[in-house]
C-alpha cells in the first residue's frame, strides 16, 4: 500500500489543507482505539474456550495484523502526511519503511480473511469431514506460511521489483488481490446459500427431538460463518475504493485528486478498528469475554490514577520531543527502542542460561553427546547475555554521540564469534539427532563422546579465527562471501536434517502404533519414544533459531545489492532491529529446553525449589 504516487515533495495548496488535517485527525483518533480494541480482542480470543482452535487461530492472526496497523501503520501514515504535506519535505526513508510495514500487515490481513472464509466454507459445506480436512496443525502452518511469505516478499517488491520492474510489481499486486477477492467472494456467497438452505431444513426438523444435537452444532457453525461474512463485507467496503484508485492510476496513467487518495488510504486503516466491533457484535461466545475484561479494567482503575499517569507522562514526552539529538538523528527512536529492549533481555538471558547450564549438568537421563552439544549452545547463549547484549546496547547508544570505531570493532569480534558458534552448535545438534534417529543401532559407534567434544572445540576455534579474521585480515567482500557460504551451508544442512528427523519420527510413530499391542516390543517402544522426544526438541530449537537468525541473514545479503543512499538508510534501520531478533534467540533456547524436555524441566523445577527453600531458611547457596 503506497501512501503517495509521486516522488517529489508536494507543494501545499490551500485546497489540500482541510483534507490533510482531516485525515491526520481521523488517523490519530483511530490509532489509540485500534490498538486498545485489538489488544482486548487478542486477550479475549485467547480466553474464549468455546471457539474451535482453527477458527481461533485465524481470528488471532487477523487481530495481530490489525494490532500492527494501530501500532505501526497509522502512526507512520500520520508522520508521512505531516512531513510531506505540512512541512513540504520528501521523506523517502519514511515512505519506504512505512510502505513495507503497511503492505506486510495489509497482505497478511487479506490472506487471513481469505483463509477464514475458506475455513467457514469447509465447515458449512462438509461438516462431517471438516475436522479431518482442517486440523489445528494445518491451520497453524498456513498462518506461519502467510506471515513468512509476506515478510520475505514485500521488502523485495517495494525496494527492488517496484523500482526496476514496475509493471511486474503491478501485475503481481493485481493477481494476488484479484485472486483473494475472487476466492473470498465465492466462498462467502456459497456460505450464504448454504446457510439459507440449512435454515430452511432446520425449520422443518425442529419437531424431531433426536436431531437436537445436530441442530445445535449446525446453528453454532452457522453463527460463526455469518460473522465471517460480515468481516469479509466490511473489509471489502473499506479496501475496494483504494483498489479502484490503484487500478485507475495504472490504466489511465493520470493520478486522481490527492484528497481522494488520502481518504482511500484512511478508509483502509479504518478496517483495523472495525473488526473487533464485528467480533463483539456477531460472535456471541466472544462477547462475554470482552465484557468480563472491560469490567476488570474498570474496577481496577480509577480516575485519580489515570490523571497521575497522564501528568507524569507529559513532561517526559515534552523533553523527548525537545531533545536536539532526536532532531539530528533520524534513527534515534529505532536505536533507543532496540537498546531498551536489549536492556530488558540482558538479565533474563543471563539468569535463564545459568539455570539451563546447571540443569543440564544435573540431568542424568540425557546422553553425554546431547548434553555436551546443549551445554555448548547454552554457554554461547550465556556469553550473549554477558558480552553480546551489553556491547550491543553501548554501541547503539554510542551511535547517537558519534562513530566509536573501537567499540564497533569489539562488538563485531564478539558478535561474529558467538554468532558462528551458535550457528554451528545448532547444526551439530541437528546432525546428532538425525544420526540417532536414522541409524539408531550404529549411533554409539559413529557418534562417540570424544568426537563430540572435539567437534565442540573445533567449532569454537573456527569461530574465534573467523571472528578475528573478519575484522583484521579479510576485506569486506571476502568476509561476506565466506560468511555467506558458511551460513548458507548451515541453514541448508540444518533444515535438511530437521526435515529428515521429522519424516523419520512420523514413520516411527506409525510403526509404534501398529505394534503397541505386542508386549515384547515395549522396551523398543520406550527407547524410540525417548529418541523422538529429544529429536522433536532439537527441531524446535532449530525453528526458533531459523526465525531469529534468518531476517538478519536475508537483510545482510540483500543489502550488498543496494546502492541508493536512502535505501541503504532503510536497510540499516531494518538491520538494527534484525540484530535484536538475533540476540533474542539466546533468551528463547532455555524456554525451549524447559518446555520440550521433561527431564530438564524437572531438574529446573528442583533447582528453583531448592533456591526458594534456602532463601526462606536463610541458608547459604
Amino acid at each position: 500500500m503506497n501512501y503517495t504516487e509521486d516522488s517529489e515533495p508536494s507543494k501545499m495548496a490551500d485546497s489540500h489543507l482541510p483534507a490533510v488535517v482531516a485525515n491526520i485527525v481521523i488517523a490519530g483518533f483511530l490509532c489509540y482505539t485500534t490498538t486498545m480494541m485489538n489488544t482486548v480482542t487478542i486477550y479475549a480470543l485467547w480466553k474464549t474456550s468455546s471457539l474451535s482452535k482453527p477458527l481461533k487461530t485465524l481470528l488471532l492472526s487477523l487481530a495481530v495484523s490489525d494490532l500492527g496497523a494501530g501500532l505501526l501503520s497509522q502512526p507512520m501514515y500520520i508522520a508521512f502526511l505531516v512531513e510531506k504535506d505540512l512541512r513540504s519535505k520528501n521523506p523517502k526513508t519514511l515512505d519506504d519503511f512505512s510502505t513495507i510495514v503497511s503492505n506486510i500487515l495489509f497482505l497478511t490481513s487479506f490472506c487471513s480473511i481469505t483463509a477464514l472464509s475458506t475455513d467457514r466454507f469447509l465447515a458449512i459445506q462438509w461438516p462431517l469431514r471438516y475436522q479431518e480436512i482442517v486440523t489445528h496443525r494445518r491451520v497453524v502452518i498456513l498462518v506461519m506460511a502467510i506471515w513468512l511469505t509476506t515478510v520475505v516478499f514485500i521488502p523485495i517488491d517495494v525496494l527492488v521489483i517496484s523500482r526496476k520492474f514496475p509493471s511486474v510489481s503491478t501485475a503481481i499486486f493485481f493477481t494476488i488481490h484479484s485472486l483473494s477477492f475472487f476466492t473470498s467472494t465465492l466462498t462467502s456467497f456459497r456460505i450464504y446459500l448454504t446457510i439459507r438452505r440449512h435454515s430452511i431444513q432446520i425449520q422443518t426438523q425442529t419437531q424431531h427431538v433426536t436431531q437436537n444435537n445436530g441442530l445445535v452444532n449446525m446453528a453454532r457453525i452457522k453463527k460463526s460463518a455469518q460473522s465471517t461474512i460480515w468481516i469479509y463485507l466490511v473489509f471489502w467496503v473499506c479496501y475496494l475504493p483504494y483498489f479502484f484508485v490503484y487500478v485507475y492510476v495504472y490504466v489511465e496513467s493520470i493520478p486522481p485528486p490527492r484528497e481522494l487518495r488520502m481518504f482511500t488510504v484512511t478508509l483502509v486503516l479504518v478496517n483495523s478498528a472495525l473488526n473487533p466491533v464485528i467480533y463483539c457484535w456477531k460472535i456471541r461466545h466472544f462477547r462475554p469475554s470482552i465484557l468480563r475484561i472491560l469490567r476488570k479494567i474498570t474496577n481496577r482503575n480509577n480516575l485519580g490514577e489515570r490523571s497521575i499517569i497522564m501528568s507524569n507522562s507529559l513532561p517526559g514526552t515534552e523533553s523527548h520531543n525537545s531533545s536536539s539529538k532526536t532532531l539530528q538523528d533520524p534513527f534515534y527512536s529505532v536505536l533507543m527502542a532496540n537498546a531498551i529492549l536489549n536492556i530488558c533481555l540482558c538479565y533474563p538471558t543471563i539468569m535463564m542460561n545459568i539455570l539451563a547450564i546447571q540443569a543440564l549438568r544435573k540431568t542424568p537421563s540425557l546422553s553425554k553427546n546431547l548434553k555436551t552439544l546443549l551445554l555448548n549452545l547454552a554457554v554461547s547463549d550465556l556469553s550473549v547475555g554477558v558480552l553480546g547484549q551489553p556491547l550491543y546496547i553501548v554501541r547503539r547508544v554510542g551511535q547517537l554521540h558519534g562513530n566509536l570505531h573501537k567499540l564497533r570493532t569489539s562488538f563485531s569480534i564478539v558478535a561474529n564469534v558467538l554468532f558462528l558458534s551458535s550457528f554451528c552448535g545448532v547444526t551439530a545438534a541437528s546432525a546428532d539427532r538425525f544420526v540417532s534417529i536414522w541409524k539408531p543401532l550404529r549411533y554409539h559407534q559413529l557418534v562417540t563422546h570424544e568426537r563430540v567434544v572435539i567437534t565442540v572445540i573445533a567449532i569454537w576455534l573456527l569461530s574465534a579465527f573467523l571472528g578475528l579474521a573478519n575484522v583484521f585480515l579479510l576485506t569486506e567482500k571476502m568476509s561476506f562471501v565466506i560468511f555467506f557460504i558458511l551460513e548458507l551451508f548451515c541453514f541448508v544442512s540444518t533444515t535438511w536434517f530437521t526435515l529428515k528427523v521429522y519424516l523419520t519420527i512420523r514413520r516411527q510413530n506409525l510403526q509404534i502404533q501398529a505394534r503397541a499391542h505386542s508386549a515384547q516390543n515395549s522396551h523398543i517402544m520406550i527407547k524410540d519414544a525417548t529418541l523422538n522426544k529429544s529429536a522433536q526438541s532439537t527441531y524446535w530449537i532449530h525453528f526458533a533459531f531459523w526465525v531469529c537468525y534468518f531476517p538478519q541473514f536475508f537483510v545482510s545479503c540483500l543489502r550488498q545489492f543496494i546502492t541508493h543512499p536512502h535505501q541503504q538508510h532503510t536497510f540499516m534501520m531494518i538491520l538494527v532491529s534484525s540484530w535484536t531478533l538475533v540476540l533474542l534467540n539466546s533468551a528463547l533456547n532455555p524456554i525451549i529446553y524447559c518446555w520440550k524436555m521433561r527431564s530438564i524441566r524437572r531438574t529446573m523445577i528442583d533447582i528453583l525449589r531448592s533456591i526458594i527453600r534456602r532463601i526462606r531458611l536463610g541458608l547459604p547457596f
